[in-house]
């Protein structure tokens, strides 16, 4: 028979897809049809809810867990509640069946996604995440894979996080798959634990000021987000406010109370973010106290780079695994002083400076202007002459042309690390026609990475040589992988 909409299936998760959804088998008259149902662990016997069917797929909503799995374990944080638990208090509100859903838990987080799963499994399944999408998207087989990389510590790594604010001042984060409600903050283990101190603080403040929080629906309230960084390796810690509005009449008592209850803050800003209707959205940082930037350091190869983050740089949020991530790049290339390298989608410029400090000529191109400025103003700090940055798009004539008329240095490799979409075909032809003998390719997202090796490798002339997995981010689906080609 073929399954319909609204119909309950009792199924045996067997997989666990890029995003972190379960993977069931369904048979039907026509064959097999892939059943993905979110908050499930391979082993786990459910009874689901299907809710889209399609040709090669359905899309179904846990009902209830009738056996669960071996390999679920506990979650550490209060705020992570299994779709079991989801699907048992909609039920009691009533809130069940094929046209309802299930509501929004006040303390379920949209952050994490795995914490049902050792930390041992989740790297099991992404290190199979990385090999099943080679395989069954690119049409590799028998591809040597290095074991992946994990964090020694896979808990209060982050050196970023972003809180939202709610109604009555409540700060915390974002429900699963709901950016418009915000949950109370009681306890998180991905930022250290003063970063959680510094936000439940700053959350009375703004409640015994009786402050509102933005509504992006109404438009109405003045605090947005609370952002915490943080320098791994220097200590330091910078706290930017924002605002929906430029004018802040306690501005200068959130300093002083800021100032006192957590001396060790050593930048303090707030940033109004203002949206008027026709208009441009208008960013306005104000420095409060303390540093105008945050500094941090990454060590790779015994070279020790130092950086200065301002609220709107991008930086690695995982430091430690940064450094290994970077480490591993530079070893896929194998550097020689005063070899050439391009660094494609360079971003603010981190891993070609590492080349440059090894010796090698660099030249980075990218589409964000700030970063790019970011990049050149970090190459001064590092006293880095030997890199060069280009601020264009890849697809354009003007920087591949400078690309190309580089090329008489007979570069040692490309480098190209583009965001999740990966890189455009039009693009990958470009870059193919630079001819240059090895490329390392770094990807956030193993789909689109088996994508592009495809062509790069039927089109291009390349073999892989060497693919490693780094996960960046534990108890999330995101993994890393770093790939170095061969002409």
């Amino acid at each position: 028979m073929m399954p319909k909409k609204g119909d309950i299936a009792q199924l045996e998760i067997v997989d666990l897809a890029f995003g972190g959804d379960g993977v069931a088998k369904m048979k039907t008259d026509e064959g097999e049809l892939a059943v993905f149902v979110a908050g499930c662990v391979p082993g786990d016997k459910v009874e689901a809810r299907l809710l889209k069917i399609k040709k090669q797929h359905v899309e179904a909503r846990l009902e209830k867990i009738l056996t669960p799995s071996k390999a679920r374990i506990t979650p550490r944080c209060k705020h992570f509640a299994s779709a079991q638990r989801e699907r048992e208090d909609a039920a009691s509100l009533g809130l069940v069946g094929p046209k309802r859903a299930s509501p929004s838990l006040k303390n379920r987080c949209g952050g994490c996604s795995l914490q049902f799963l050792s930390y041992e499994d989740q790297l099991k399944w992404k290190q199979k995440m990385v090999n099943d999408s080679l395989e069954r998207i690119g049409g590799f087989h028998g591809i040597r894979m290095e074991p992946i990389l994990g964090c020694e510590s896979p808990w209060f790594y982050r050196n970023k996080m972003e809180y939202s604010f709610g109604a009555d001042a409540v700060l915390g984060l974002h429900p699963a798959k709901n950016y418009k409600e915000v949950f109370d903050l009681e306890e998180c283990f991905l930022q250290s634990p003063r970063s959680v101190e510094i936000a439940l603080a700053v959350e009375k403040w703004g409640q015994k000021n009786r402050l509102s929080g933005f509504d992006p629906r109404s438009g109405e309230g003045l605090l947005k987000n609370l952002v915490i960084r943080e320098g791994k390796n220097t200590n330091e810690i910078m706290v930017n406010l924002v605002t929906a509005a430029e004018d802040f009449p306690p501005e200068k008592d959130f300093a002083e109370f800021l100032r006192k209850a957590f001396p060790d803050i050593t930048s303090c800003y707030r940033t109004a973010v203002t949206v008027r209707r026709g208009f441009r959205t208008a960013v306005k940082e104000f420095l409060l106290f303390g540093k105008p930037a945050l500094s941090e350091t990454l060590t790779v190869q015994n070279i020790t780079l130092k950086f200065e983050i301002y609220p709107q740089a991008f930086f690695q949020p995982n430091t430690k695994q940064a450094e290994i991530l970077y480490g591993k790049i530079v070893e896929f290339a194998e550097p020689k002083a005063e070899n050439s390298m391009f660094d494609l989608f360079c971003g603010t410029g981190t891993i070609g400076m590492f080349f440059a400090k090894l010796g090698c000529q660099v030249t980075g191109i990218e589409l964000n202007k700030d970063a790019i400025e970011n990049a050149h103003a970090n190459a001064r700090i590092n006293g880095i002459e030997n890199i060069e940055f280009l601020c264009g798009d890849i697809n354009k004539e003007q920087p591949m042309a400078a690309l190309f008329d580089k090329k008489r240095s007979h570069p040692l490799a490309l480098i190209t690390d583009p965001p999740r979409a990966g890189i455009a075909q039009k693009s990958l032809e470009k870059i193919i026609a630079l001819k240059i003998p090895k490329w390392i390719y770094v990807s956030c997202n193993p789909t689109t990475l088996a994508r592009d090796l495809k062509i790069i490798c039927e089109t291009g002339g390349y073999k892989i040589e060497k693919i490693q997995p780094v996960d960046m981010f534990p108890h999330t689906y995101h993994v890393e992988t770093v790939v170095r080609l061969t002409k």
